[in-house]
């Protein structure tokens, strides 16, 4: 299984540590510069995953997309059972 790259720019931990500018934030409080370089990487690791499939052609080699999943939890919290995020306001 090759997990992909989660949402960073909507990770807690990152919205305090890493450097950014309050523009930077999308609709919904992540930071768009990050989840757009994690969305680059993630389109990279599904291309490179297809061709490592094309060479280990008896391999199976799982993609997990992690990163759709968490995002649409980030997105939309109260439709799952949780409050809004508080980080995220």
């Amino acid at each position: 299984m090759v997990f992909n790259l989660g949402p960073v720019g909507c990770y807690p931990g990152y919205l305090v540590e890493l450097p950014h500018a309050t523009s930077d934030y999308d609709e919904f409080g992540c930071m768009a510069s990050y989840n757009n370089a994690v969305n680059d990487y993630n389109k990279l690791l599904k291309y490179t995953l297809s061709l490592t499939r094309e060479s280990l052609v008896d391999a199976s080699l799982i993609y997990v997309d992690t990163n759709s999943a968490l995002l649409e939890l980030f997105h939309h919290p109260t439709f799952y059972g949780t409050s809004t995020f508080p980080w995220l306001v």
